[in-house]
Parts: structure tokens; sequence; C-alpha cells
């Protein structure tokens, strides 16, 4: 072999060597994020969506409204001298809303939450095409749901008050890059009614 041929194979050598250190570059710095934000995002937004559907089957299920929660007290002129809350009820709504939620997260399958590798490759010319990388929820890192009180002026001496249920999950995702810890939250409407008559300050806001 001469001395031209054998340059030759070196520079190809060394041009090959080159492409794979873009391309190597390339996935972990361009790929990688994308392919790793969008896994994150499906998850989540798929996880919201159980969680939604979760709570509401739970609220419809235990036929569950304002009086079953909340009691509200008057004094003499109409005024709201207590609100008390039916704690044994809230604790016993939050635990099935829980067990609705992991139990349904767990059954999200594969399929429904695979990245097609055109969207990370080039999304702009080939979104949502290509084979499917799969995503994964492997466990539940942990799962809570909290009730909040919010008051809001409904008129002359009305007040809309409405029972708020916060639900989140914070879930172990296995994707092509391994795993990270994602979390999905909700928050919906339990209960709600008009309180006619003046709300005092220190009722504002609470939470149960």
């Amino acid at each position: 072999m001469n001395r031209k041929k054998r340059n030759r194979r070196r520079l190809l050598i060394a041009a090959a060597a080159g492409l794979l250190i873009a391309l190597a570059l390339l996935i972990r710095y361009r790929i990688n994020p994308v392919l790793q934000e969008l896994a994150c995002a499906s998850v989540t937004n798929e996880a919201a969506g159980v969680i939604n559907a979760a709570v509401e089957r739970a609220i419809a299920e235990r036929q569950i409204d304002y009086d079953k929660i909340v009691h509200v007290d008057k004094d003499e002129k109409g005024n709201v001298s207590a609100i008390k809350t039916n704690i044994a009820e809230i604790n016993s709504l939050k635990n099935e809303v829980l067990r609705e939620i992991d139990s349904e997260i767990m059954q999200i399958s594969v399929s429904e939450i695979s990245i097609p590798l055109g969207s990370v490759v080039l999304p702009s010319l080939f979104a949502g095409k290509g084979p499917d990388l799969p995503v994964r929820i492997v466990s539940i890192a942990s799962s809570s749901a909290n009730f909040s009180s919010v008051f809001t002026s409904a008129g002359i001496n009305q007040t809309l008050h409405q029972i708020l249920l916060n639900s989140s999950v914070t879930m172990t995702v296995l994707t092509p890059l391994g795993t990270q810890n994602v979390t999905a939250s909700s928050e919906l409407i339990a209960a709600e009614t008009v309180i006619v008559g003046v709300v005092p300050n220190t009722y504002l806001n609470r939470e149960f």
C-alpha cells in the first residue's frame, strides 16, 4: 500500500471517527434532553387525566355533596357563626381517592405513552412518525390528596364556598435513557354552595 492510499485511509478513518463523535454529541446534548422532556410530559399529561377521572369517580360513587362535608352554623342575625367540617367523611374520601389513583395509574399501558422517534429527532418534519420509544411507569413514589376551602363573593351578603380536592402523584418513569421521577397533579371541585350571610375572615381559604 503506497503512501497516498495510506493517507486516504487515515483520512477516512478520521472522518468516520469525527462523524461518530459528532453523532454522539448530538444524541447527548440535543436528542437526549428532548426525549427526556417529551417522555416526562407524556407521562404527566396521561397521569393527570387518570387522576381527574379517578377523583370524579370517587366523588360520584360516594355521592359527595356539600352538606356531607361541611355544616354551617348561623347566629340569630343570619351571619355565619361556625363552619364545621366532617373530618371522618373527608378522611374516608381521601383514602378512597388515593386507592383509585394508585390503581388507575399503574394500569396505564406502555402503548398509550410511547413517543414516536420522529418527534424526537426532527419534530418539524416527522412529528408523530417513526418507531415508538416506550415509556413506562414502573412505580409510584408517593401520592397525596388534600382538601382546601375557597370563598368567593357571589353578591350582597352571599358567598360562594367551594371545597377543592388537590391530588398529586409522584411516579418513577422508565425511558430509553433510564429512570426519572415526575409529578402529575389535579385540582377539582368536590362540592360547593352559596352561603347567605356574612362569613368571618377567619374561615377564608382554610385547608382541611
